[in-house]
């Protein structure tokens, strides 16, 4: 089983649900939605994006409508992607920022 490298909470503000983005050895992002007005709390995960190696960090922004992934690509360059959310449950990248030395 792949282990979860980092694990973001979202300030988004919703009331009804809480919004978290996990990223790990799977070289995946994945975003849940905690429904805490259920019993029991459900967790449902809305979006899930694969990458080429593992994922070290994800972070939302204070809006939780931006979330930056961090990780390391095939060429050992240092790659922060950030994906902003262009509609209810759906993210897609606006920026890409690479550390080559």
């Amino acid at each position: 089983m792949p282990n979860v490298r980092d694990l973001s909470w979202s300030n988004n503000g919703f009331l009804d649900c809480m919004v978290l983005a996990s990223g790990g050895d799977d070289n995946n992002v994945k975003i849940w939605k905690v429904d805490v007005k259920k019993e029991p709390i459900e967790v449902v995960m809305v979006w899930n994006k694969g990458y080429e190696s593992p994922i070290w960090k994800t972070s939302f922004n204070f809006a939780g409508n931006l979330l930056a992934v961090a990780y390391t690509n095939a060429k050992d360059v240092n790659v922060v992607e950030v994906l902003g959310e262009t509609d209810r449950d759906k993210w897609e990248p606006v920026l890409e920022s690479k550390n080559e030395s």
